[in-house]
């Protein structure tokens, strides 16, 4: 299986920002409330079901979702129970925090919720004293991103 590319996806006014680096570390950061949330993050489960299909040996998500529609949270836990899988599998192998900005208690009750629908994910809960820019920290880390391509 070859080896998967960094990618990367810039946020809009109802998208998150997205980077899926080859080495095991993904963020999500800012707002999912799209209409079409299905369409927007097939190709990010089908990137990560591919590169956990490789057996990486870490894996590392950091979400800092400050606010999502019903559909966005269907997408989110596929993505999350993804995780649960391969960490059932390789619990020393998978991290995922949930960020959330001090004084937005219902950022961290929406962690939580996730925590909740997946008892057998460990969910860590950091707090942040100020939002994330979109990619701010990113851009540094980021090396060479991709895009997302629509499958044939």
């Amino acid at each position: 299986m070859k080896p998967m590319q960094t990618t990367e996806l810039k946020a809009t006014q109802s998208t998150p920002y997205v980077l899926l680096r080859d080495d095991g570390e993904f963020y999500l950061r800012g707002r999912s409330y799209m209409e079409d949330a299905e369409t927007f993050y097939r190709p990010i489960l089908h990137w990560l079901d591919t590169f956990l299909q490789c057996t990486p040996p870490k894996v590392a998500l950091t979400l800092e979702i400050e606010h999502f529609n019903s559909r966005s949270v269907r997408q989110l836990l596929r993505l999350l129970s993804l995780l649960d899988d391969y960490a059932h599998q390789h619990p020393a192998a998978c991290t995922v925090v949930w960020e959330w900005v001090r004084g937005n208690e219902d950022q961290l009750t929406d962690g939580q919720m996730f925590q909740e629908m997946l008892p057998g994910l460990r969910i860590q809960m950091r707090e942040r004293e100020n939002p994330s820019e979109e990619g701010q920290s990113m851009n540094s880390i980021n090396g060479s991103a991709g895009r997302f391509e629509e499958e044939g």
